[in-house]
């Protein structure tokens, strides 16, 4: 499932806008051909494979998401870090979409930017 989406970064220089992904079930997802049908362009290689309960990113520049965050108690994990993606995710939001191999939809997330307050 789309996890986590950071886009507009703080520092508008560094390319660290990503797409985090987890799977939540109990068996490894193989994500061979696997891609993203709006918001970004990217397709997975052959061989990807996401842990079960695990997370990976797909980021707009490797050198950039390393230089930020692959230092202090949580380093990066090569193995779970992807990109670049094509295009760039909207500052206003927009619609991600993941789909499988075969072109199925398997997920995919409309957000915004803002925090919203629901009550009751």
């Amino acid at each position: 499932m789309i996890n986590e989406i950071h886009c507009n970064p703080d520092d508008e220089t560094e390319l660290v806008e990503f797409v985090e992904l987890y799977n939540r079930g109990g068996e490894a997802a193989d994500l061979s051909g696997w891609y993203f049908d709006a918001g970004l362009s990217y397709t997975f290689p052959a061989g990807t494979i996401l842990p079960a309960d695990g997370y990976l990113v797909v980021t707009e520049s490797l050198d950039h998401m390393y230089a930020k965050w692959n230092s202090g108690r949580l380093p990066l994990n090569p193995a779970y870090v992807f990109g670049p993606y094509e295009g760039r995710l909207d500052n206003d939001g927009e619609r991600i979409a993941l789909c499988n191999a075969a072109g199925d939809l398997i997920d995919e997330v409309e957000y915004r930017i803002g925090f919203t307050l629901a009550c009751q």
